[in-house]
């Protein structure tokens, strides 16, 4: 179960309501590309350009998606154009399936996204507001030499 209970306090700052965290979009993004180190954390074949330069709201936020790092991941491409933040929004069938956009009323912090990890393997993890991955229950591991 999260532990944050997120609100908007502002235009780019969200506050947990049960400890009274404050975090800012630019916090956000920070820690979301740290915890992909700069790499895309999607990485769609045919689509990735390897470095991550987006931040894709997982939950949008013209549906309730706050700048938590659980709702986010750090994705290549330049806008919606290319890339797989391209490929997010051009096939969104493809990401609620594997996460990378979730349906309203789900919790990021709660719902799994296929992701890659460390630059290594892929595998489907929730994802923490303190920019941690947990793997799922029953989550497949599949290395980079396999993928």
């Amino acid at each position: 179960m999260n532990p944050h209970q997120w609100r908007q306090k502002s235009k780019t700052v969200v506050e947990c309501a049960t400890c009274e965290r404050t975090i800012t979009e630019r916090q956000c993004r920070d820690t979301t590309f740290a915890r992909a180190d700069g790499a895309c954390e999607v990485r769609v074949e045919g689509w990735c350009q390897d470095r991550a330069r987006e931040w894709q709201h997982r939950l949008p936020s013209g549906r309730g998606g706050l700048y938590v790092p659980s709702n986010g991941l750090a994705v290549c491409g330049h806008g919606n154009a290319d890339g797989c933040h391209g490929f997010i929004h051009r096939n969104p069938n493809v990401a609620v399936e594997n996460g990378w956009t979730i349906p309203t009323g789900l919790d990021p912090a709660e719902t799994p996204a296929l992701v890659w990890m460390w630059g290594s393997y892929q595998a489907r993890a929730v994802l923490d507001d303190d920019g941690a991955f947990h793997l799922a229950e029953r989550s497949e591991v599949i290395p980079d030499d396999a993928a």
